[in-house]
């Protein structure tokens, strides 16, 4: 068992200590030269799954690995599974926290994969050519520690609020849309005809950056889901200008302060508080879905969140027969943690404040103005919980998964194992 790694050696590589290459924050897959040559099916689909599953805390560690064609073919698969690669010329030493706590020294452990008989894969089945001699499929048993969730950092957003969409900004969103802007222009034409302040000074601009806040409402490749599980995950966007125009859509939107509300999923051992210390800044990596106090609710997600909002747009002018009216926050907002109330009768509710673009977070500790923003929350909160709200639709629920500020990562104490068979 690895801590947080493993290697991966082929017939003929020996390993020797290099000093401890692999991370706590961070899941490192050692591979040695024959291991590159011989395993490249594996390897790939060894760091797609893991990739997936923690949230850009993987690691493609080449160890050895002198031929120029080797390594190119290793950047090419980090570059597939979206994964940093790192070249390193010793072989591995793995420090095993067991034995170091029985013994007060390093000790390496080292998972060799088989001799290659067949192309091997994590869900690879039978061999198409049966053979009466076949090596044992490899088994790679990880002691992975990011199955969990932990703070997204921080980072300025890639489109500041307040953002003025340029003439080639929505000149490059429309040609992205294609079709699915005449889909939702209809939509948006009866919005400027019944709020002419949304027009502002430029009632053409105004269309094309209020079709984005549109799509973003709707489902699909180019709705609110995919664009956020796509800033989350930091992947390149397949088109930056329609974040541009959609940020330049929502400062046209009415703010809506107070108290709001959103819920997400959580399937992580982890405890809420834990995962929220009181004091905490949190930068959410995407955009960020709300409703207002009575709206409707996700259904059997398990985790309430209360927020006090200063800037959350209200998109209602947007909305098509039977949504609800819903609120954005754009892009890297900020919020500090002010409350974690997980009483044993009820889902446990975050309580955050949201803080301006300028405003610093402070020094973790709650002020008397945070804890009187708290009490509001848990008020409102309490008055939110005491009627039957009805459920809302599945596209508008799915922008009401992940948790405010927190992504995929590193957390001791928790494993997976993956099994080539």
């Amino acid at each position: 068992m690895v801590p947080a790694g493993l290697v991966m050696t082929g017939p003929g590589d020996t390993a020797g200590p290099v000093g401890g290459p692999f991370e706590p924050h961070r899941m490192t897959i050692a591979v040695t030269p024959s291991a590159a040559v011989e395993e490249v099916d594996l390897l790939r689909d060894l760091l797609g799954w893991l990739a997936q599953r923690c949230g850009g805390c993987a690691r493609l560690l080449a160890v050895g690995v002198q031929e120029e064609r080797l390594r190119d073919q290793l950047r090419g698969i980090a570059r597939e599974s979206g994964v940093e690669l790192d070249v390193r010329g010793g072989l591995v030493a793995v420090e095993s926290p067991r034995a170091k706590a029985k013994s007060g020294e390093e000790s390496t452990v080292v998972i060799p994969t088989a001799a290659k008989s067949r192309p091997a894969t994590l869900s690879s089945g039978p061999s198409a050519s049966p053979s009466s001699e076949r090596a044992e499929p490899p088994t790679a048993r990880l002691d992975a520690r990011f199955t969990g969730v932990r703070s997204a950092p921080h980072a300025p957003p890639l489109v500041p609020s307040g953002h003025k969409s340029s003439e080639g900004e929505r000149a490059a969103f429309l040609a992205w849309a294609a079709d699915e802007f005449n889909d939702a222009v209809g939509v948006v034409n009866a919005a400027l005809a019944l709020t002419p302040a949304l027009r502002g000074d430029d009632e053409t601009a105004a269309r094309v950056d209020l079709v984005a806040v549109r799509l973003y409402l709707g489902a699909g490749a180019r709705g609110g889901a995919a664009l956020n599980e796509a800033l989350r995950e930091e992947r390149v966007l397949p088109c930056a200008e329609f974040l541009a125009c959609l940020t330049s859509g929502l400062r046209r939107l009415p703010v809506r302060r107070g108290p709001v509300f959103r819920q997400a999923s959580w399937s992580w051992q982890q405890d809420v508080r834990d995962a929220y210390p009181l004091g905490e800044v949190l930068s959410e990596p995407g955009l960020l879905s709300a409703v207002p106090e009575g709206e409707c609710v996700a259904a059997d997600l398990a985790v309430d969140f209360g927020i006090w909002s200063r800037t959350a747009r209200r998109a209602s002018a947007l909305a098509t027969p039977g949504e609800i009216e819903e609120l954005v926050f754009c892009q890297r907002s900020r919020f500090k943690v002010l409350a974690v109330d997980d009483s044993a009768d009820t889902r446990p509710a975050v309580l955050l404040g949201e803080l301006a673009a300028d405003e610093k977070g402070g020094t973790g500790e709650l002020t008397d103005h945070d804890l009187a923003v708290a009490e509001k929350l848990r008020e409102a909160l309490r008055l939110r919980r005491a009627v039957e709200p009805s459920v809302m639709g599945e596209v508008q629920a799915s922008r009401f998964q992940s948790p405010v500020g927190l992504v995929a990562g590193a957390v001791a104490g928790q494993s997976i194992s993956a099994t080539a068979s």
